[in-house]
């Protein structure tokens, strides 16, 4: 019963909180962006990006057509991150 709720993955520890993606997704600083209707990701922990995923330590994350465009402008200027 995980539906309403929302995963946060840090590198200390797993949070489930209650908050919207969207609240969280506007309340985050600019090194965070949203990729998919189901992940927001810190542009500082990429390791790869593969083709429409990007890899973070082991995981594949999707970049979703919606949030393409943004996270790629976004991956341009990471060097301002």
């Amino acid at each position: 019963m995980q539906r309403e709720y929302i995963k946060i993955i840090t590198p200390t520890r797993k949070i489930l909180s209650l908050l919207s993606l969207t609240s969280i997704a506007n309340a985050l600083p600019g090194e965070f962006v949203r990729i998919h209707r189901s992940f927001i990701i810190n542009m500082r922990h990429i390791d790869e990006v593969q083709s429409n995923e990007v890899l973070i330590g082991e995981d594949l994350y999707p970049i979703s057509r919606n949030y393409r465009e943004e996270f790629f402008k976004k991956l341009g200027d990471r060097k301002l991150l």
